[in-house]
């Protein structure tokens, strides 16, 4: 998947995973996109952004906002859920997420899940920084609420001050599937 917007979808079940994106057993290669605004219903198992199972994964230049998993149990990982396989994320965006169970931004089970210069700031499991983690004021424009998901037309472009933008932080890339500054979008 690249340069695209995958948003505003929701389980139709209740033990459902992975409303905007879901893998099992696959490569999943997601670059320069925005995953927001999508919804897994109550009693799903989680991952409203992305559930990936047993996946060769790298997500690249993405952002994942506004995600919501209303789970209850073993559910979790509003923005991303993995279970197993190998995952590298960088440059990416997690941040505006909701779980009801655990992992905001991220919730990862099994293998350790590889993060480069990216923004996130909840993630339970196993994970490894080749650095700490990026922090500071997000600053996009009018995201929508992981209240409000399957909506996703929330403006995810950046202002001048975002620490996702190159000049604002330590990695001096940008950060997150959307480069313009806010009203261009």
């Amino acid at each position: 998947i690249s340069n695209c917007i995958v948003g505003g979808n929701s389980t139709n079940v209740s033990a459902g995973w992975g409303a905007g994106v879901y893998g099992g057993l696959a490569q999943i290669d997601i670059m320069d996109t925005v995953i927001a605004g999508n919804y897994v219903m109550p009693n799903g198992n989680g991952g409203a952004g992305l559930a990936l199972t047993g996946c060769t994964t790298r997500l690249e230049g993405v952002t994942v906002a506004g995600n919501w998993a209303r789970t209850h149990g073993g559910g979790g990982g509003g923005g991303l859920r993995l279970d197993g396989g190998v995952t590298t994320i960088d440059r990416c965006a997690f941040y505006e997420n909701c779980s009801t169970f655990a992992g905001q931004d991220i919730l990862a089970y099994g293998q350790p899940v590889e993060i480069r210069c990216t923004y996130v700031t909840d993630v339970v499991g196993d994970v490894q920084y080749e650095q700490s983690p990026i922090t500071g004021d997000v600053s996009s424009c009018v995201p929508v609420s992981c209240f409000d998901a399957t909506v996703a037309d929330g403006d995810y472009s950046i202002g001048a001050q975002s620490v996702l933008r190159p000049e604002n932080n330590q990695c001096g890339v940008r950060l997150g599937g959307i480069e313009e500054e806010s009203g261009v979008v």
